[in-house]
């Protein structure tokens, strides 16, 4: 895999990374444009994450999977090469020229990742948006 670039490196914001009090997710989400790899039956979608959390990613892609549909994601977090792989489901889709900044790509929130695999997440999310940690 290539290496990763954060989206803020890339010169764009993105509102999706958005960690104030407003934003009412779960999970707090930073940029990460790295690639990816979505499998579900049979097919193979290599793309590119916008974001990430330690709930799920969104995919930037033209031909995104229908919803509910389930898949298996693996992904580069960082420059060190360490990649996640979990099992998750597409719980939204926007189409190319849905919205008025046009990111066409899809949501899927992770149901089946392993307890190294989530922290390996956490401690990025952590880090890159400069969130406290225990220690803090």
């Amino acid at each position: 895999m290539a290496p990763f670039v954060r989206g803020d490196e890339l010169g764009f914001h993105l509102p999706d990374a958005d960690l104030t009090e407003s934003n009412r997710r779960r999970h707090p989400r930073v940029p990460l444009a790295s690639r990816c790899w979505c499998e579900t039956d049979g097919i193979t979608l290599y793309a590119r994450l916008v974001n990430v959390s330690e709930g799920g990613v969104f995919i930037r892609t033209f031909a995104p999977l229908r919803l509910g549909s389930p898949a298996k994601v693996r992904f580069v977090i960082d420059g060190s090469g360490r990649e996640v792989t979990a099992e998750a489901e597409v719980v939204w889709v926007r189409e190319a020229g849905s919205e008025p900044v046009p990111t066409p790509g899809m949501g899927l929130r992770f149901v089946g990742i392993g307890e190294e695999q989530r922290s390996l997440l956490r401690e990025f999310v952590v880090r890159l948006a400069g969130l406290p940690t225990a220690s803090n």
